[in-house]
């Protein structure tokens, strides 16, 4: 004997634990996605930190500071730009009589100071080796004097 009412019931419930088993489902995924995501995220970071950043210094390296002169070069700011070098000459020296490991201290030394002393200027960034640069808009003597000043106080209170 078949019993309509009964079938239709058992149907109603196959559908709601079926519907229970797609919501869970479908939270379950979206708690996946949302954690790849994350995770992904996390990594575009650290390889962005590896293209542009300087592994042993932490400030901008040469590839960071070509796309920097790529995008001011190709603007009117071009004519305004001012660019200052600075290396450590004795580089050489440390790294044969103290070891690299003083080398590398002094390289992370210099970096901080520079970036301390040249935030407010512009651009930072190592060049490679032991040469770094100062890039800056509205660029004049003056200002180029003033950076200089400033990175001589922050040079001379380091090593006081």
């Amino acid at each position: 004997e078949f019993n309509a009412q009964g079938a239709y019931a058992r149907i109603i419930h196959a559908l709601d634990e079926h519907a229970n088993f797609l919501q869970i489902s479908f939270l379950l995924f979206l708690l996946w996605d949302l954690t790849l995501l994350r995770s992904l995220s996390a990594k575009s970071r650290e390889l962005n930190r590896l293209v542009y950043l300087d592994a042993l210094t932490s400030i901008p390296n040469r590839h960071c500071l070509d796309g920097f002169l790529t995008d001011h070069i190709s603007s009117s700011v071009l004519p305004t730009l001012g660019c200052c070098m600075l290396s450590i000459s004795n580089l050489g020296m440390i790294n044969t009589s103290l070891g690299r490991t003083a080398g590398d201290n002094a390289l992370q030394d210099f970096s901080e100071i520079l970036e301390k002393a040249g935030r407010s200027y512009g651009f930072v960034g190592r060049n490679n080796g032991n040469e770094f640069v100062l890039v800056t808009e509205n660029a004049s003597e003056e200002k180029m004097k003033q950076f200089l000043s400033s990175f001589e106080k922050e040079i001379t209170s380091a090593t006081v």
